[in-house]
């Protein structure tokens, strides 16, 4: 734990757990934003995705389309895990 903001993270995730509500923190990028994604592209081989790309997969296995389609992951990275 870094501080008593982690520390009350635990404790609301531990208590809203019964309702399902996920309580998450977001921890400062090194080197700010723009760096951060400048170091994804070069490893991504197809670049960053736009939201489109993830929308379009959730979509499809929200649909009847993948009814058949269990115990697989459907990785949408741009080649990342590919290489």
């Amino acid at each position: 734990m870094d501080s008593v903001v982690d520390l009350g993270v635990v404790f609301s995730a531990l208590d809203w757990r019964e309702g399902r509500i996920n309580i998450e923190k977001g921890k400062p990028l090194p080197g700010g934003f723009e760096k951060y994604l400048a170091d994804m592209k070069v490893l991504h081989p197809l670049g960053i995705g736009e939201s489109d790309d993830f929308a379009y997969a959730v979509l499809y296995l929200a649909s009847d389309e993948s009814k058949y389609m269990t115990g697989s992951e459907l990785v949408i990275d741009g080649g990342y895990t590919a290489q």
